[in-house]
């Protein structure tokens, strides 16, 4: 199980990293956040690629004139990628997802899918009311401010208690996925001001919810790298 689990996370950062090299091939990267730039100045001193001058549509965001069908595909491969990449990492070093019965890994799934298709339609919704850039940033100071304060409230409801899961049908499977995602909600939200397709503040944040998650299992409702990276946007905003 261990070994599945490793392999759609490692499948998810593919996707990932298949999706900013198509963006790089089409121009720059750092529209599409904070630490992004660092690969372009890689690319452009290192290797002479001219093309970070170029500013590029981003992948994976609302286009009218895209068919929907393949529009919501190419999102919804981003979400699902994501999550993928961020959360089963997470939820496997806190223990939310027990070996069992293929009947609660099928709930899992259906959960995790209702997940990524209710990300989709916001994410469309948002940037068709011009809330995301199409960079996939929220940029006005107001709406940045808004996730910050929904993540505070995320993750105050994140750690409520809940009894521990079990193994033998749907609904248990599909409960503790979504109990799982919810204690990862924090994290995604601070990702929209920081950037839907921003890798590096991907990677860091993973690397450092998963540090103080193995040195310190039971964080505080404000505690831990979330609670951190909250404090430091108030102080220092997020532009």
């Amino acid at each position: 199980m261990r070994l599945a689990l490793a392999g759609l996370c490692l499948a998810g950062w593919g996707g990932l990293a298949a999706m900013a090299a198509e963006q790089a091939r089409r121009g720059a990267l750092a529209p599409l956040g904070p630490g992004m730039g660092l690969i372009d100045g890689l690319r452009l001193w290192g290797f002479g690629d001219i093309r970070v001058f170029m500013d590029a549509a981003s992948l994976c965001s609302y286009d009218p004139a895209l068919p929907i069908p393949v529009m919501a595909a190419e999102i919804s491969a981003m979400w699902a990628a994501m999550t993928l990449a961020m959360l089963l990492p997470l939820l496997a070093c806190r223990g939310d997802w027990p070996s069992g019965a293929l009947r609660f890994w099928a709930g899992s799934a259906l959960a995790w899918l209702a997940v990524c298709a209710l990300a989709t339609l916001a994410q469309i919704a948002a940037q068709a009311a011009g809330l995301l850039s199409p960079s996939l940033r929220a940029e006005h100071p107001l709406a940045q401010a808004s996730f910050v304060f929904a993540a505070i409230w995320a993750r105050a409801l994140a750690n409520r208690p809940r009894p521990a899961p079990r193994a033998d049908t749907l609904g248990d499977g599909a409960r503790a996925t979504l109990h799982g995602i919810a204690h990862c909600t924090p994290m995604l939200l601070l990702m929209v001001p920081l950037g839907l397709m921003n890798l590096v503040a991907m990677v860091a944040m993973l690397a450092l919810h998963l540090s103080v998650a193995r040195a310190r299992p039971a964080p505080r409702p404000l505690g831990g790298v979330t609670g951190l990276a909250l404090r430091l946007a108030g102080s220092r905003g997020l532009r």
